[in-house]
């Protein structure tokens, strides 16, 4: 799959911060655009963004990977706009990521279509707090062995004209 990962220095010079911080101490895989790549059957994760701020995904396929189609954990300002993110344990995995937009998405059969929480990764993270900013548009959410839309502190949500049906474990929980 598509593997953009980085985080900063472990160093006390470069704390943790409390909120995201675009200035903070930073190594980042930033400001890219993946597009139109077949990611399908990935080992682990189909698309992953971590620690990073500002990537975009745009019309994916990203099916049928061991543990989700699409991770954003830690990430800020993070868009996936028409994928197909389907078929695998998860659709959207996010943990403490912020200002995360979802649009146009096709997220079916998986076993949760999205998740969002607070992470538990080491205190060196860039942003260590809950998941929030989410804005949820015309996606279609169906057919998961467990919940559709799974949202474990986190807030600050905007969700419209989202198609969220026939998910086995409940369609949504907040």
């Amino acid at each position: 799959g598509v593997f953009s990962a980085a985080m900063g220095p472990s160093d006390e010079g470069c704390p943790p911060r409390p909120t995201p911080c675009p200035n903070c101490c930073h190594w980042g895989t930033d400001r890219n655009t993946y597009s139109h790549n077949d990611v399908r059957f990935a080992r682990a994760l189909c698309l992953e963004s971590t620690f990073a701020f500002d990537n975009v995904f745009r019309s994916n396929l990203a099916t049928n990977c061991s543990i989700a189609a699409a991770w954003l954990g830690y990430s800020v300002n993070a868009s996936l706009i028409d994928n197909d993110l389907s078929d695998s344990p998860t659709g959207v995995s996010d943990q403490s990521a912020v200002n995360i937009t979802l649009v146009g998405n096709r997220i079916l059969r998986n076993g949760v279509g999205v998740l969002a929480n607070t992470g538990t990764f080491p205190p060196t993270a860039v942003f260590t707090g809950a998941s929030g900013g989410y804005r949820l548009s015309g996606n279609v959410i169906a057919n998961s062995t467990g919940v559709g839309l799974d949202f474990l502190d986190t807030g600050n949500i905007v969700m419209q004209g989202n198609t969220i049906a026939d998910n086995r474990g409940g369609n949504l929980r907040f």
